[in-house]
């Protein structure tokens, strides 16, 4: 029969090494899981394979331009143009067909801008609205993507800019969207988008920027359609402008408070995407330097630094079938330039 000292030994060593063991057991497996984290860090799993399930797609459109005799010269902070994934997401945009309601819509909106006559067709798909009093305007509207151009003649006017009741930016971005949305323009896409603001002097029967609110006869707001993903915003083909642009006035009169606006707006179907593979920076860089791509602003010929390289989205002023994103290149002297992201493999050939 074991006597007491001897059972409580026992006893006692038996504890002792069973906490060693645990600890050890518990050490080992955030160290273990420590080891997995890192390698699963320094060899990540391949993403899936691109879905591709819109099948080869058109070519990016971008406006007619005469390009610039330029030379360029490569400075990013890492000394190339990084890759930021291998694929990228490409959302479907409805097309809309030419149907009868395309007139009635356009009445609509034309009416509750302040438009009431029977419009006149320019073509088979762009009408004319026109009023006289109290100052001329037009608003020619679309029928087939039920976009438009408004313009009043406020230069028609001799005393129109004496009338400064000019609001501020805030009051501006909020005057704007109460006008879009009683005509129920104001997509939620446009509604939480970012916007810029511009202010303009009268020069004849057009604009200037000038620098300050004070110095302003108009303010310019753009509006930018919502990033469709974190961190990837929307760009144009043209410097600073959104796909809606608004000019109001200082005048307080109804109809001459907004005295232009460009309405270039296309739904993205965020429910219909695929994932493309797409081409590396390094590629993107040497269709730039190539010829390829599209310049949205430069200082003029010669030689321009890039700075800089990111993805975004290109939202265009014509209808386009899918929502693609580009490579932006910016640099010195206000240089920015959009290259097509999606990886050439997976893009129809143009068509001129």
């Amino acid at each position: 029969m074991a006597r007491l000292w001897e059972v409580a030994f026992y006893a006692r060593r038996t504890i002792r090494y069973g906490a060693m063991a645990l600890v050890v057991m518990i050490i080992g497996r955030v160290v273990l899981g420590m080891a997995i984290d890192l390698y699963k860090k320094l060899n990540p799993d391949p993403p899936p394979a691109p879905t591709v399930g819109f099948s080869t797609l058109p070519p990016l459109k971008f406006p007619k331009q005469k390009r610039p005799d330029i030379t360029y010269k490569l400075e990013t902070i890492s000394g190339a143009v990084t890759t930021p994934d291998y694929q990228a997401k490409i959302y479907f945009m409805p097309i809309t067909r030419p149907n009868l309601l395309g007139l009635e819509r356009g009445t609509q909106v034309a009416a509750s801008l302040g438009f009431l006559f029977e419009p006149e067709a320019l073509s088979e798909r762009l009408y004319r609205f026109s009023r006289s009093t109290p100052i001329p305007a037009r608003l020619d509207f679309d029928i087939v993507t039920g976009n438009f151009k408004m313009r009043v003649d406020w230069f028609d006017q001799p005393d129109f800019l004496q009338e400064k009741l000019l609001p501020d930016e805030k009051q501006a971005i909020t005057e704007v969207r109460n006008y879009l949305n009683k005509a129920d323009l104001l997509a939620n896409d446009i509604e939480e988008g970012n916007h810029g603001i511009t202010f303009l002097g009268a020069k004849g029967k057009s604009y200037k920027v000038v620098d300050s609110l004070s110095e302003a006869d108009f303010v310019q707001i753009d509006l930018f359609r919502k990033p469709i993903q974190e961190g990837l915003p929307s760009v144009t083909a043209t410097k600073g402008k959104g796909i809606v642009r608004v000019i109001l006035s200082g005048s307080r009169t109804q109809n001459q408070r907004a005295i232009q606006v460009e309405y270039d707006y296309f739904p993205v179907d965020v429910e219909s995407a695929e994932t493309y593979p797409i081409k590396t920076g390094d590629a993107a860089w040497q269709e730039l330097i190539g010829g390829g791509g599209y310049i949205v602003s430069s200082p003029g010929e010669g030689e321009v630094t890039v700075r800089s390289a990111s993805l975004a989205y290109y939202d265009a002023f014509d209808p386009q079938n899918y929502f693609q994103p580009v490579y932006v290149f910016e640099g010195d002297g206000a240089f920015k330039a959009l290259v097509p992201a999606v990886d050439s493999s997976w893009v129809q050939e143009s068509v001129e």
